[in-house]
């Protein structure tokens, strides 16, 4: 459905979208790394959607009229969606880390032969 892309949203909305991803990122770095999709839709990004709506509504930053009534089930499933994203991020960097901890990077010089032992020289050192 449209509604579950950042694209369909008006502007305050999408900014609304933005700041919940970033706040479910901290709940995912934090809290729980690998949620339930269903408890985290009905508990955790309900919870930081009303945050910010309270917030806009204390501000009087207006949103406009009833996109939340008509789509916040589908607005909860495109900040969700967002958790692979940032999945991918995280284990981007875990993976460039793992190389340079236990010097993983393969020498650029080594002919086949030479290739076949460094890998296994070093697979034996890690066993």
């Amino acid at each position: 459905m449209a509604a579950e892309k950042h694209g369909f949203w008006p502007g305050a909305w999408k900014r609304l979208i933005d700041y919940a991803k970033t706040e479910f990122r901290v709940h995912l770095a934090t809290q729980d790394a690998f949620p339930n999709l269903n408890h985290t839709k009905t508990y955790v990004i309900t919870g930081i959607v009303r945050q910010i709506l309270k917030h806009y509504k204390q501000n009087h930053i207006i949103l406009e009229a009833r996109m939340f009534s008509l789509y916040e089930q589908e607005l909860y499933t495109l900040i969700y969606n967002n958790t692979s994203t940032f999945h991918c991020e995280i284990k981007k960097i875990c993976f460039c880390d793992v190389i340079t901890h236990y010097k993983l990077k393969l020498p650029s010089n080594l002919c086949e032969g030479d290739t076949l032992r460094w890998v296994r020289t070093h697979a034996a050192e890690l066993i």
